[in-house]
């Protein structure tokens, strides 16, 4: 074994071995923000689809119980007319088909990604329950016009 004494292997072998893990390293990095990446288009699709159903909601609210003026919570002054425009301005701001395209061909680093998956999941939770809200508002006035 008189090759594992000399230079020469050793310059040939280190590198070698060096090479291989990063290269191993860097695909299996690429392959896990490429699901990452996929999930994270999943969750803005998911967001889209929450946000405009709860808007056509409300704009259906407020259609039906002549409702634009009422206010939306009850330590604001903000009304419902108010909150629906600024729920579509928000929606085409952060979540247009646009920015959903321009964040699909980013290239982003894996801190960026997971950034802006934890933002879209903050997001998420919180269309979740202003649409539990929006079903409550609902039911409630439902109940209150029946009796």
């Amino acid at each position: 074994m008189d090759i594992l004494e000399t230079r020469e292997f050793w310059y040939f072998f280190i590198p070698l071995v060096v090479g291989t893990f990063v290269a191993f390293k860097i695909h299996y990095m690429s392959e896990s923000t490429k699901e990452e990446k996929e999930h994270l288009l999943y969750l803005f699709k998911q967001n889209q689809i929450l946000s405009k159903s709860t808007q056509e909601m409300l704009h259906k609210y407020i259609i039906d119980y002549n409702a634009s003026n009422r206010i939306a919570f009850p330590d604001s002054d903000v009304t419902l007319g108010n909150y629906y425009e600024l729920m579509t301005e928000e929606y085409n701001r952060k979540l247009s088909d646009e920015r959903y395209n321009y964040i699909k061909s980013e290239k982003m680093s894996k801190t960026r990604l997971l950034s802006h998956l934890d933002s879209l999941s903050k997001q998420n939770e919180a269309l979740l329950k202003i649409e539990l809200d929006m079903k409550m508002l609902i039911k409630k006035s439902d109940n209150w016009f029946v009796m």
